[in-house]
């Protein structure tokens, strides 16, 4: 087996997602050669910084909290939205692990080495170039049309502000916030959110940085962008594609991203939130990342087949392309807890902005509350939920 430095299968080799052959021809690439051994330490490092920076502090619930999750799951004598969820859970999406936890070891490939953290997914197929139209919206952002797949351009930055304005309208002024005070995006980037999906990793170009001499301070770990899908709370035939985008810790980079649809598996898709302000002409896009940031993003995509290739990821990191992410529709797995609660997210934002009333109303919304509440959520995700309840009760 002929492999560099940069070859995925590196990545898919430490995460044991490779079948036993392919493991042993990857096993015996690097045992003849050293430049690869090295490329493997490195990951392996990366995936330590990442899996340290990710874990959580111990967190705990007020007593307010508390009694608003309990109070929200308290059963209810009539359910009109029982039906709905259960077919949007019938039909749960999943992607490759970006594993924090030990569940590795119930896979059933081959995983030679201690399982990693940080996958990079292998180079898409061609996508074919005679395929019916394919829809794609989005208020703020640029498309082009490239051998028959169209491209959405995505932003790598976002405000924050939106959620403070929810939480005095309806907690200090009683009253559900105006429509234009509500910024999905906004709301979604107020809260860490780590997808459970394929992972690509784009690194700076070799240097003399080793991973057993950090006294310079540089890392070759530039950004990295996470996936994960599942099933769109509202609308069950379509996904929900939650994408983030993450810096390193030590300097800024210029990001350009874009979601490559596949027309013959995707009728249509759409950045969710990112409308622009009213009479304003959309802006250009954000393109600097800086050093311990993230963006998190949400992509409704309605496929045209019950499975295949939704279509790709595409980035750049300071003018460098890295390695493409594809997005396929799978049913074989729950979404961790940040995807649904992302989509909780964009459910109750959609709703206070009176996005969608056909298919998103208070029965879905509380429903999909009850469904996040559990006495070991995060403070800040609890104090969500009973914001969710309080805007319930206007």
């Amino acid at each position: 087996m002929s492999l560099h430095p940069d070859d995925p299968r590196l990545t898919a080799y430490l995460l044991g997602e490779l079948s036993a052959d392919e493991a042993a021809a990857v096993a015996q690439a690097l045992a003849a050669d050293p430049a690869l051994r090295g490329a493997l330490e490195e990951l392996a490092e990366i995936q330590r910084e990442l899996t340290e920076s990710l874990v959580p502090g111990p967190l705990s619930l007020h007593p307010a909290q508390r009694a608003a999750i309990l109070r929200a799951a308290r059963p209810k004598a009539r359910q009109p939205w029982r039906m709905p969820l259960a077919a949007a859970a019938a039909v749960v999406l999943a992607a490759l692990v970006f594993s924090r936890s030990s569940d590795h070891g119930s896979r059933s490939r081959t995983a030679p080495p201690p399982a990693a953290t940080v996958a990079a997914t292998e180079a898409p197929a061609p996508t074919p170039a005679a395929s019916p139209d394919v829809v794609i919206e989005s208020p703020a952002t640029a498309l082009t049309q490239s051998a028959g797949s169209p491209t959405l351009a995505l932003p790598v930055h976002v405000g924050q502000a939106s959620l403070g304005k929810i939480r005095d309208a309806i907690r200090t002024e009683h009253c559900l916030p105006p429509h234009d005070a509500v910024r999905l995006e906004e709301i979604l980037n107020r809260f860490a959110l780590t997808p459970n999906g394929l992972t690509a990793v784009a690194r700076h170009p070799a240097s003399h940085w080793h991973p057993d001499d950090r006294s310079t301070g540089t890392t070759s770990h530039a950004a990295s962008l996470a996936t994960e899908s599942l099933v769109c709370p509202w609308k069950p035939s379509a996904s929900l594609v939650l994408i983030t985008l993450r810096g390193n810790p030590f300097s800024d980079c210029e990001i350009t991203a874009a979601f490559r649809a596949n027309p013959a598996n995707t009728r249509g898709c759409r950045l969710l939130g990112f409308a622009p302000d009213a009479g304003q002409p959309p802006t250009a896009l954000p393109t600097r990342l800086a050093a311990k940031a993230s963006t998190s993003l949400v992509l409704e995509v309605e496929p045209a087949t019950a499975s295949g290739e939704l279509g790709t990821l595409e980035w750049t990191v300071n003018g460098e392309p890295a390695a493409p992410v594809v997005i396929t529709r799978r049913g074989d797995a729950e979404p961790s807890d940040d995807a649904r609660f992302a989509a909780l997210i964009c459910t109750f934002s959609q709703w206070l902005a009176g996005d969608a009333p056909g298919m998103i109303n208070a029965d879905l919304l509380a429903a999909l509350a009850r469904e996040s509440a559990t006495t070991t959520l995060p403070a800040e995700r609890a104090d969500f939920l009973q914001l969710i309840d309080q805007a319930l009760g206007l």
